[in-house]
């Protein structure tokens, strides 16, 4: 029997705030949902900006799946689904996979009622393995699915495939007819296409970042893998030294500081020298006109 990797709190490995440094900042995005079967595949555009840096790595959406019930065990069962964004490096670097658990709620949000629509569009318009839809919801965005500034676990797989999933407290809330129209439209995964146990996992306490900040051109963080206790101590090594982006309104700023006190202090020493000659000007005019 196949065991299920469980996203727990007991099962922590270690710390990885700099190994698993998350930075993201989706944007808005048309779908086309395919019916896989085993889940819902979406479709997301993909622009000349990178969304996400993954370990300094720049990263674009390959697909979003939805699953029934989730890949993951989250504090020893599975929920009632799980969201899948798979990412592929820009240039080159691992695969990079986030995971969301869905469960149900009474109280829907604006992200669950996306979710619902995707789910109930599907039903309706692609409800056997293999049949696509286009899906016409304004402003689909990953940026209110991903959880921000809360505690993330992180692993890799075998192939080298690195992870981040939040925990079930983190969950997206979608009601109960909606999952029950998913577990109708889908079937669950295989046992052994679930996420197997084996992997060591690692927690991010800070959590995600939204926002990219300008900080794709400028710090640059070499991850080499570690083993278990290395990961421990966060060791990065930096390529390049950290340089300033110009175009940064705080870099701006503090340029702009640097250069008036320069002004600053020429402007002193301008007024001590003009002084200090004036000072020795005056006393050679009292030698020349004193009396014998």
């Amino acid at each position: 029997m196949t065991t299920i990797l469980d996203i727990n709190s007991q099962n922590i490995s270690g710390d990885c705030n700099l190994k698993c440094s998350y930075s993201f900042d989706y944007h808005n995005s048309s779908t086309i949902a395919k019916n896989d079967g085993f889940s819902i595949n979406l479709t997301y555009d993909k622009l000349n900006v990178s969304p996400v840096i993954y370990n300094t790595n720049k990263y674009e959406v390959e697909s979003i799946m939805i699953f029934s019930p989730s890949i993951h065990l989250f504090n020893g069962t599975q929920t009632d689904a799980e969201i899948v964004i798979e990412h592929r490096p820009v240039i080159s670097g691992p695969l990079f996979s986030v995971g969301i658990p869905i469960m149900t709620s009474s109280a829907t949000s604006e992200t669950p009622t996306a979710l619902s629509q995707i789910i109930n569009a599907v039903s309706y318009n692609a409800p056997a393995n293999g049949e696509s839809t286009n899906i016409n919801i304004s402003g689909f965005n990953l940026n209110s699915l991903v959880p921000a500034k809360t505690p993330l676990y992180a692993y890799t797989q075998p192939d080298s495939t690195n992870w981040i999933v939040f925990g079930k407290k983190d969950s997206i809330l979608l009601d109960k007819s909606t999952l029950q129209t998913l577990s109708k439209i889908i079937k669950p995964l295989p046992a052994n296409s679930l996420a197997a146990a084996g992997p060591n996992i690692f927690y991010n306490a800070a959590g995600a970042v939204k926002g990219l900040n300008g900080i794709q051109d400028q710090i640059y963080i070499d991850c080499q893998p570690v083993n278990e206790s290395e990961e421990k101590e966060d060791v990065v090594s930096f390529k390049t030294p950290i340089s300033f982006d110009l175009n940064d309104k705080n870099t701006t700023i503090i340029m702009q500081i640097f250069l008036s006190c320069i002004l600053f202090l020429i402007f002193i020493f301008g007024i001590y020298h003009g002084l200090k000659y004036l000072s020795n000007t005056n006393r050679g005019v009292s030698k020349v006109t004193k009396p014998a």
